[in-house]
């Protein structure tokens, strides 16, 4: 078994078998990685709400890789197991207008910052502190057909499983 270190920024935003892979690794290998959250850096620690108005959807969800696992071939079952996960220093929550179940009762951006650096709680207020379970928002594999898939599930096989039970322990 070896460790790989996949280099921070090495991402995609669609899946696309045309990809080149940017780390090869064998089975039973150890891949390490950083990924950026979900606005692949246009929200920014103590950035204004005003940012939400204005962000590239076609840099949502920056996925790590392409990952090309050796001998692997079309048919196999690859199984991927989440062995350590740690939070950023920060982390967001906000409301983008124009998305979400209550759309139209939420008109205006709102952004709220939370400070994750003691990696264990984010503090709501002074005596709330919300324990902190990180998972991986989104893991899957390039589709069999060609062309560039958006990241959110396609129904055609492959894809994604986006769920916050991606945490440590987790195999899929």
């Amino acid at each position: 078994m070896a460790e790989h270190v996949l280099e921070k920024g090495k991402v995609h935003h669609k899946w696309d078998n045309s990809l080149p892979p940017v780390i090869e690794i064998a089975s039973g290998d150890v891949v390490h990685c950083e990924t950026a959250e979900v606005t692949n850096n246009q929200v920014t620690p103590g950035c204004d709400a005003g940012v939400l108005l204005n962000l590239d959807f076609g840099q949502l969800y920056p996925l790590a890789g392409p990952i090309f696992v050796k001998d692997a071939m079309p048919g196999d079952i690859l199984e991927v197991e989440i062995l350590r996960l740690h939070p950023l220093d920060w982390g967001w929550t906000g409301i983008i207008p124009g998305l979400g179940l209550l759309a139209q009762d939420f008109t205006a951006p709102y952004i709220r910052h939370f400070d994750l650096s003691n990696g264990q709680t984010a503090p709501l207020r002074d005596d709330i502190h919300i324990p902190l379970q990180p998972f991986c928002g989104t893991m899957g594999v390039a589709l069999d057909e060609p062309g560039a898939f958006d990241v959110l599930p396609t129904g055609k096989g492959g894809g994604n499983i986006d769920t916050r039970h991606l945490n440590v322990g987790a195999k899929l």
